[in-house]
């Protein structure tokens, strides 16, 4: 629900860097795919417990928790 208004100031802070518009939203859409979707994926599999990596797990989730694309899919996700 609050999805809407956390990705309203990342959206315009990137329109910001980009000269032209199809450029701007090919780069935001690879940033949510690789942060949001993807980054969730990657700290799920290093929570796996036949890998010991949950320290580099729990320092990526801290610092994935600031992208609101990860957040949304990690709170539909668990």
């Amino acid at each position: 629900m609050l999805y809407g208004a956390a990705i309203l100031p990342l959206t315009y802070l990137l329109s910001l860097v980009f000269n032209g518009p199809a450029l701007g939203f090919v780069c935001y859409f690879f940033l949510n795919v690789v942060l949001g979707m993807l980054g969730a994926q990657v700290v799920e599999s290093l929570l796996s417990p036949t890998v010991e990596t949950t320290a580099v797990a729990d320092a990526m989730d801290a610092v994935l928790q600031f992208h609101p694309l990860y957040c949304l899919v990690t709170s539909v996700s668990s």
